[in-house]
């Protein structure tokens, strides 16, 4: 079986959130058992300033957006750990930039996220075409990857390269599904008359999100749990009827962890590793990131949390009870980053208590080993699931 699978975001290369962590971990998985598997990904600036090894590869290729033809490089790198082959689509005008979705240190989206990911989208079909990969499913991810099964049904439908091709749709996060104004339907290349309320128009906007869900043959969601959630009024986030209509089609599979990369026995970002028949090491990486926050270094409870800084996240759930924690010996480190409103929050606390909160805007996954490793309790609240 031949498998194209499609993510905004793949850890180690570039990650906002856990969508980061399944595009990096499920690729390696199948090829284990088998399957003939690839990955597609933007070259974002973050990339290409960074280490990892990659080749540009001779790959040219062109989509039309909107009136404009727009023409795009490809590099060439692997995934951690593996023979997985990660193919980096390059336009540097779409992804040269501080930033995967938004700009650092806001709320603010970029404004021309509709045409970055309507490029990603149709450049990814093409250059599968061009690396002459016949598959036989297209694994799209959130509501970047949204409009590839659209295209699949639509544009490229009756072509010979993909006639035998289907399309499985992840949803990793309802709440973020690529709300577009109603004139970038112009951008995308498609009919108008599929701008109504049963497939990509949802009040008035252009929905990618609902689009990957309409068309893809198969929908999947990271448990059953959020597949029962989300056909649900309250967690639906409005597509709730959209999702119940494909509710046959609906599979909630587990998260799960990537053991060759998160296993303290291993894990080579950590001062010293350590296993159940070897604990000495827990408390080595305890003091390690202690000392890194500037806490004192003293036996008592250290929570740690990793988090994107939304109310999504439940972190009302920790505001509400946070001066109740600090009133009890224990100390607390945060990394993450999302709205300001949670930033300002979160870095008062570190200055109201020094001793005690440690806070660190961004995502680093070293610092992010380091948490996981030395922290004694990990918190992680939800409004969801």
């Amino acid at each position: 079986m031949n498998v194209v699978y499609l993510s905004s975001e793949v850890a180690p290369f570039a990650k906002t959130g856990g969508l980061a962590d399944m595009a990096g971990a499920i690729p390696k998985n199948l090829q284990k058992l088998g399957v003939e598997i690839i990955v597609l990904m933007p070259l974002y600036r973050s990339i290409k300033e960074s280490a990892y090894p990659l080749a540009k590869t001779d790959i040219q290729f062109e989509v039309r957006i909107g009136d404009k033809l727009k023409s795009g490089y490809v590099y060439k790198g692997y995934l951690q750990e593996s023979k997985v082959a990660v193919y980096f689509l390059d336009h540097e005008p779409y992804y040269g930039r501080d930033g995967l979705y938004n700009y650092p240190g806001t709320a603010r989206d970029f404004e021309d996220n509709s045409e970055r990911f309507i490029f990603f989208a149709l450049g990814a079909l093409e250059v599968v075409k061009k690396l002459k990969i016949r598959p036989d499913v297209v694994h799209c991810n959130d509501w970047q990857t949204g409009l590839v099964p659209v295209y699949l049904k639509t544009k490229y439908t009756g072509r010979s390269f993909f006639e035998n091709t289907k399309s499985v749709m992840t949803i990793h996060n309802l709440a973020y599904q690529g709300w577009f104004w109603h004139w970038d339907m112009k951008l995308t290349g498609l009919d108008w008359s599929l701008f109504n309320s049963k497939q990509l128009e949802f009040y008035g906007k252009l929905n990618f999100l609902k689009g990957g869900i309409v068309f893809s043959d198969l929908i999947t969601t990271v448990s059953k749990t959020y597949a029962e959630e989300i056909q649900t009024p309250e967690y639906g986030a409005g597509l709730d009827g959209v999702l119940r209509e494909r509710a046959r089609d609906i599979y909630g599979i587990i998260n799960g962890i990537d053991y060759t990369l998160w296993n303290p026995e291993t894990d080579k970002f950590i001062v010293a590793n350590y296993g159940l028949k070897k604990l000495h090491g827990k408390q080595l990486c305890k003091r390690a990131l202690q000392r890194k926050y500037k806490l004192p270094e003293k036996d008592c409870p250290l929570i740690g949390m990793i988090t994107r800084l939304t109310s999504q996240k439940g972190l009302d759930l920790v505001v509400d009870k946070f001066r109740d924690l600090m009133n009890t010996d224990l100390q607390f480190v945060l990394l993450g980053t999302g709205d300001p409103w949670y930033h300002e929050l979160f870095n008062s606390y570190a200055k109201t208590y020094p001793k005690k909160v440690a806070v660190q805007f961004t995502f680093d996954e070293c610092s992010a080993h380091e948490i996981e490793a030395g922290a004694d309790i990990f918190l992680m609240p939800s409004r969801y699931e």
